[in-house]
């Protein structure tokens, strides 16, 4: 097997990748820490102590409260990341400026390990490069602050890949053995249960594993990997059955959602074969074309568009370098297997519907990472008459990377000014405004046992200073008495009616209409039910209603 560490496309070649490389490969270090220090000082100016309207993030920051403060074990997608949290929460208050700083350790953590991992089998050029690329990039800085779980992913999922190169490609061994190794595995094993629990979708990381080991015809390595992880999983399972009371497996209940035909309309069945060929498709072309070349600033941020050509030559240049690397590295190999597992059953399994740049981005670094050692190796081994191509390439995403952030700057130190002047709600439209203010007024004004009912209860919950908010998120019938119960079981006693925008950009006079559907069949049949309390706003209102 050919050990490949830092490779240059012709070891005998004085050419300017070569020159390059060498002048590099004399500060590495120096050249690590300038880049985490200006990534450092970018996550700082880039800086964003809102939470998004997504809710998403807000509603990971509710379950760490619940987790803390009332043992409430969070059930909902990965439950590490709310479980980190809670421990934060514990220590500092529900104070959302130190979970932001938080994301930011996860974030240069990750890009330590990231750094450590790739140093030994990256060109010095290439590894320089792809560096400065991911520590100027936007997006990388918006999820630096944001409490989404993709900061706290990227570090895991670094620490996964850390440790399979240093016990498993450096101390590579033909035979394991359980008395010698067994450290080795459970380390491993560990890593792959971590991932597993912080997204449901880090599940990939044992089949990515066990891929590549299968690959290799490492049958007992296969072994006992998988007893490692169920070892850790097994303990996982009784600590939330026997500790809280929770028998719920983890996949069971995002999982049934991602396999509908629609993920917020069950009445239309569950996905058949060709619509996940279809999701695979689609899902290609939105990742790989759109959000994948909008991240490094290659496509229109306003309207970005997909392109079937792009997600083809991108497939050709990944799989080319998958096969050509596949023999001649065992860390290119798993690198490549691990991608093909994650970004695969990702376009399987993820809605068509959905297509959000924060569902790829915990993948960009290793993509950008093998689209260009693949770009690398291939001109150097096959076209060395080519090697200004490279150059040319790298030069243009590092160029556009470099202009889609430096068009953003301007806009991120206003916003940090307002933020540093006490304007904690600087940025949000005024239908967000009166949302919060009316959140703060049901906290301040309605007895503490209150249960209130509202669109986005994350949101509500952090604004208005920790108070739980019931969620309503779909119109689950047309009968009015199955509504009204589902409430009353709820001890809903008030819900807020909010005019949040269908197009957040612009206040077009269309709004979320979920509760309003919802309170208007209740109406329609029993007008009683129903009792005007509150209002907030003239524009863009939010009402509050008793239920009677």
């Amino acid at each position: 097997m050919t050990k490949l560490n830092r490779p240059e496309p012709n070891k005998n070649e004085q050419g300017i990748l070569s020159s390059w490389n060498k002048k590099f490969e004399q500060n590495l270090d120096m050249w690590f820490w300038l880049f985490l220090g200006l990534f450092l000082i970018l996550a700082f100016i880039f800086f964003d102590p809102k939470v998004s309207i997504g809710g998403d993030d807000s509603e990971y920051i509710n379950r760490a409260f619940s987790f803390i403060k009332k043992g409430q074990f969070p059930t909902f997608q990965g439950p590490l990341y709310p479980v980190v949290l809670g421990i934060i929460i514990s220590i500092a208050g529900l104070k959302l400026t130190m979970l932001k700083i938080a994301s930011i350790l996860f974030m240069l953590i990750h890009f330590r390990l990231f750094y450590l991992t790739f140093k030994k089998h990256l060109p010095s050029l290439l590894l320089v490069s792809l560096l400065f690329m991911l520590a100027i990039n936007a997006s990388m800085l918006y999820f630096a602050s944001a409490t989404y779980t993709e900061s706290f992913f990227l570090m895991i999922q670094s620490l996964f890949l850390f440790v399979f190169e240093k016990y498993f490609i450096s101390q590579k061994k033909e035979k394991y053995a359980i008395k010698e190794d067994y450290k080795k595995f459970l380390l491993l094993g560990l890593c792959v249960f971590l991932m597993a629990i912080t997204k449901n979708i880090g599940l990939t990381a044992i089949i990515g594993v066990m891929l590549f080991f299968a690959i290799r015809l490492k049958w007992i390595a296969i072994g006992f990997t998988l007893a490692a992880f169920l070892l850790f999983f097994g303990a996982f399972s009784l600590v939330k059955k026997y500790g809280y009371n929770v028998d719920s497996v983890q996949m069971s209940s995002q999982g049934s959602t991602l396999m509908l035909k629609h993920p917020y309309d069950p009445s239309k069945g569950k996905e058949d074969f060709s619509g996940f060929v279809n999701r695979i498709v689609v899902n290609s072309q939105e990742y790989l074309s759109k959000h994948f070349t909008t991240i490094f600033g290659l496509n229109k941020e306003s309207k970005p568009k997909s392109s079937g050509f792009i997600t083809l030559l991108m497939y050709a240049i990944l799989f080319s370098g998958y096969f050509v690397l596949f023999k001649k590295s065992d860390f290119w190999a798993f690198v490549g297997t691990y991608l093909i597992a994650s970004c695969g059953i990702s376009f399987i399994v993820l809605q068509t519907y959905w297509s959000q740049e924060r569902l790829i981005l915990v993948y960009v670094p290793l993509l950008l990472v093998f689209l260009f050692f693949s770009i690398y190796y291939l001109i150097g081994h096959y076209k060395k008459d080519l090697s200004w191509l490279f150059i040319v390439i790298l030069l243009i995403f590092l160029g556009s990377d470099l202009i889609r952030t430096a068009r953003k700057l301007p806009t991120a130190v206003n916003s940090l000014g307002h933020y540093l002047a006490g304007e904690s709600t600087y940025g949000f439209t005024p239908d967000w405004i009166n949302y919060f203010e009316m959140s703060k007024w049901v906290k301040k004004n309605l007895p503490e046992n209150t249960v209130v009912a509202c669109r986005k209860p994350g949101m509500a919950f952090i604004y208005s200073g920790g108070k739980e908010f019931y969620g309503i998120w779909k119109v689950p019938s047309e009968d009015a008495d199955e509504l009204y119960q589902k409430l009353k079981d709820a001890d809903v006693t008030y819900v807020m009616v909010a005019s949040l925008r269908l197009d957040p950009t612009r206040n077009t006079g269309r709004t979320i209409n979920t509760i309003r559907r919802y309170l208007s069949i209740i109406h329609n049949a029993y007008p009683d039910k129903l009792e005007f309390v509150y209002k907030i706003g003239e524009e863009e209102p939010v009402f509050l209603y008793k239920l009677n």
